[in-house]
């Protein structure tokens, strides 16, 4: 019992407390337990948890801890401690259990209640429950979160609804100029206090704004209730196909207006009525996306009744031109990903609100319309336009343009000189344009650039001068093989990255460069003219990371390199006619130094400093500096193996990678003593007959094209190993049955003309085959070794590396069996060569199991184009206990 408010200063004042004020949603709460810490005692603790940060910024409250989401292992735990009473699922649960577990999306009270909701249940009752969890939220859910949503003002209940079904993940500036007509200045506002009281959360980084996937749910699903009980709702937001469907088929009046439409569309069919599509005219948003063929006509007359619309978002769209009657007017986005358009519009339209144009992906386009009233748009993005030859000149209009993305327009072929007319442009991408020949000049007013990509720009044969871009950052030119010189860089103070990759014609770096003093990345590698690098790479005091890989007439480095103190990766593979390293190259912050096939190196200075990567195979080097001993960071240490090297008397205990001369015969006795030996290489070893026993440490051996190698005296015990033997035509059967019963982590490779005959289930011909069990009761999980071979079905090139995807299906339940791993990623592919590995199957139920191996085109950016390979063969074998 509190008999006065003052009770809480008057009794603790002089007591040493720990206080907990749980679940506070008010200022005045915390005013009547806890308005001083004069009111407690020395050495106090008073922790209070709350939804509103506001609450705690309003009481002067400055150490804020927010509580993180649990990781994916803990959230599962969670949720199996209250629905099976610990922290793992009772057996044939796994899959369901996780199932549910994750529509909770890691939310604490969402596991509790779903789990204990599931407690005690048996099987099939969990399978009847999940297809509702999936649509709809728990009610006891529902009923927390209702709470905490009614206590928000009516406009920020409106903000929650918007934001949950048109805005979670987007950014936080869309989000305010878009709704900025329908809140008008509260939206920012509305936005913080939404932060403040947990229903969104920001991703500083990015600006981008997130609500939880339940809260979202919520929203929607509120949404949805408006929709069906309250006919005189303010606004009319449409998020669920059964409601959008309603509409478009209803011919009758409804005064309703509908403000917001959020579909994605399926194949099935959708009654729309030309009446329901007038009374749509008050939309401002409108999310589309999923393929609609089938009804795309009447859908597309949706967007010339509505004279308001702000947000236009249509992936997919399949019209060839928007018609003149459609109203630009209003639009402040417009995204219209992966579509069929060849124009936008014919004319010229208003477009004073727009400030987002995406039309990435929409090969078919050939030209944008007129942009002279487009004098507010921040953001163009037209990736992968393949037809679009030209820009208008009217892009200097848009003079507050922020970032223009051009990146793989492969037919562009020039850009206008009014560009320069946008002086507040920060970022420009160019790359993949192969057919651009040259930047106008008016490049030069770009004040304000501050990223500049012209990566295989591959017929670019002049850059002009960007002295005035004295707040550029960024600035590539990686593979522009026609571009003879580089512009100065006496300006360029605030640059950070340079990328030089691959500019086969660069002769010399310019002296100017070491003006560029905030530089912290270079990358020259692949400059296979480049002879000598200036003295005044010494003055980028700032340099982090220097690739000169490949630059295979460079000569030597000059000793200014010393310099660089805060240099950490310093990667010369491929130099080969680098003869010596200054001897002033103790860096104290190098911490990788790659000098890979430096062919012509000879030694190695005695040097101090903190390397933990030293690679130092394919040199010549055939001694190291007594000095590495003292490196105690030195972790992966790797160097070349010659016969007139005859021990490594003081570096047998820190070499992690080695490799041998190919002339050599036998692997040397000092080798198997190597305890941290974890990659041999051995490629093109066309004399060594036979591999002893190595160290346990071993992980990787690549024997590639070892033509005489016969037998393998060893064991490979470490399961984390991977074996290559491609090309090891003359391995014996013992040799080869080695290889592929070795417990590996990921696959091993040998040559073969088929699927051996100890892999029990096969099939002759793609990838599919069953496997039936005769063991009873199942375990817990199964250990498989599969085996695949690969055809390939054109001459096509590429297609260095495939993944392979297991899928196992339970033949007599039908459905999915959980696999560990799903995929593996092999390289080289190789034809006559077959690829082992293992997979592990958990919570099998059934005696009867279907594999599936398939090899998709690894090409991400289009589907259903050539494919070089297939599966040609496969194989399986159950691993037993007493093999494991």
């Amino acid at each position: 019992m509190i008999p006065h408010l003052g009770v809480a200063q008057e009794r603790l004042k002089d007591k040493k407390v720990l206080l907990v004020l749980d679940d506070v949603d008010c200022l005045s709460q915390l005013q009547v337990l806890a308005e001083k810490n004069q009111w407690f005692g020395s050495g106090s603790r008073i922790i209070i948890t709350t939804e509103d940060r506001g609450v705690l910024n309003a009481h002067g409250i400055s150490h804020i801890y927010d509580v993180e989401f649990p990781l994916s292992e803990e959230a599962f735990q969670i949720f199996c401690m209250h629905a099976f009473g610990h922290k793992r699922p009772d057996d044939g649960f796994d899959e369901l259990a996780r199932e549910v577990a994750n529509l909770a999306g890691k939310l604490p009270l969402g596991l509790k209640i779903l789990g204990s909701t599931l407690k005690g249940k048996p099987k099939a009752e969990w399978e009847m429950t999940l297809p509702m969890l999936k649509t709809s939220l728990n009610g006891e859910i529902e009923s927390i979160l209702k709470f905490s949503y009614e206590a928000l003002d009516d406009e920020y209940k409106y903000l929650f609804l918007y934001i949950a079904c048109f805005f979670n993940n987007e950014d936080q500036h869309k989000v305010e100029e878009i709704l900025s007509k329908k809140f008008l200045y509260v939206t920012k506002a509305g936005i913080l206090v939404l932060a403040e009281k947990s229903f969104i959360s920001f991703d500083y980084t990015t600006g981008y704004i997130h609500m939880h996937d339940v809260l979202a749910q919520f929203g929607r699903e509120t949404s949805r209730k408006q929709f069906v009980h309250d006919q005189f709702s303010k606004y009319q937001l449409l998020t669920d196909k059964r409601d959008i469907s309603e509409v478009l088929s209803n011919d009758t009046t409804d005064d309703r207006r509908f403000i917001g439409m959020n579909l994605s569309m399926t194949e099935k069919k959708m009654k729309i009525s030309k009446k329901a599509l007038k009374r749509l005219s008050d939309l401002e948003i409108i999310r589309i996306k999923g393929e609609c063929l089938s009804q795309f006509e009447r859908l597309h007359s949706l967007l010339y009744h509505s004279q308001k619309i702000r947000l236009l978002d249509w992936s997919g769209f399949e019209s060839k031109c928007l018609r003149s009657s459609f109203n630009s007017e209003s639009l402040v986005e417009l995204c219209m990903r992966d579509s069929k358009l060849k124009k936008l519009w014919k004319g010229t339209k208003q477009l004073k609100n727009l400030k987002w144009m995406d039309l990435s992906f929409s090969e078919d386009l050939k030209e944008l319309p007129d942009l002279s009233t487009a004098i507010n748009l921040e953001e163009l993005n037209l990736t992968w336009c393949e037809s679009l030859r030209k820009l208008p000149s009217s892009i200097g209009n848009a003079t507050n343009l922020r970032e223009v993305n051009l990146s793989e327009c492969s037919k562009l072929v020039k850009i206008p000189s009014s560009i320069g007319n946008a002086t507040n442009l920060r970022e420009l991408n160019l790359s993949g344009c192969s057919k651009l020949v040259k930047i106008p000049s008016s490049i030069g007013n770009l004040t304000n650039l501050q990223k500049l990509n012209l990566v295989d720009c591959l017929n670019l044969v002049e850059l002009p001068s960007i002295e005035n871009a004295t707040k550029l950052e960024e600035l590539e030119l990686a593979n522009c093989s026609r571009l003879v010189k580089l512009p100065s860089f006496i300006n360029a103070t605030k640059l950070d990255l340079l990328n030089l990759s691959n500019f086969s014609s660069l002769l010399e770096l310019p002296p100017s460069i070491g003006t560029a003093t905030n530089l912290k990345k270079l990358y020259v590698s692949g400059c296979s003219s480049l002879v000598n690098v200036p003295s005044s790479l010494g003055d980028l005091t700032n340099l982090k990371d220097l690739d000169l890989s490949n630059c295979s007439n460079m000569v030597e480095l000059p000793s200014s390199i010393g310099n660089l103190q805060l240099l950490s990766y310093l990667k010369m593979r491929g130099c080969s006619k680098v003869e010596a390293l200054p001897t002033n190259i103790n860096l104290k912050s190098l911490f990788f130094l790659d000098l890979t096939d430096c062919s012509q190196l000879k030694s190695f200075p005695e040097i101090s400093t903190h390397i933990t990567y030293l690679l130092l195979t394919g040199t010549s080097i055939k001694e190291v500096p007594l000095s590495i001993m003292s490196w105690s960071r030195l972790y992966d240490f790797s160097m070349s193996y010659f016969e007139s090297l005859k021990e490594f008397p003081h570096a047998l205990d820190i070499i992690t990678e080695l490799q041998l001369n190919e002339d050599i015969q036998e692997v040397p006795p000092c080798v198997k003593g190597m305890s941290r030996l974890r990659v041999l290489r051995l490629q093109n070893c066309k004399n060594l007959v036979s591999l002893p026993q190595f160290s346990d440490s071993l992980s990787y051996i690549d024997a590639d094209n070892c033509q005489s190698l016969e037998t393998l005296d060893c064991s490979f015990n470490n399961p984390e190993i991977r074996l290559n033997f491609s090309n090891c035509f003359k391995l014996k059967q013992e040799a080869r049955d080695l290889i592929m019963h070795t417990s590996t982590s990921r696959y091993a490779v040998l040559p073969s003309t088929q699927v051996p005959a100890c892999f029990n289930h096969r099939a002759t011909a793609g990838g599919l085959l069953t496997i039936k069990l005769n063991e009873s009761p199942l375990p817990k999980s199964l250990r498989f070794k599969a085996c695949i071979m690969l055809l390939k079905t054109n001459e096509e090139t590429g297609d260095d590396n495939r993944s392979i995807w297991i899928e196992i299906m339970d033949k007599q339940n039908d459905f999915e069996v959980r696999c560990t791993p799903r995929n593996y990623l092999i390289y080289p592919v190789l034809r006559e060569h077959i690829y082992t590995f293992e997979v592990e199957a958990e919570d099998v139920t059934s005696t009867e199991l279907l594999f599936q191996f398939t090899s998709p085109n690894n090409d991400n950016r289009k589907i259903g184009g050539n494919d070089n390979w297939k599966i040609g063969e496969c194989g399986v074998y159950q691993i037993l206990e007493d093999q494991r």
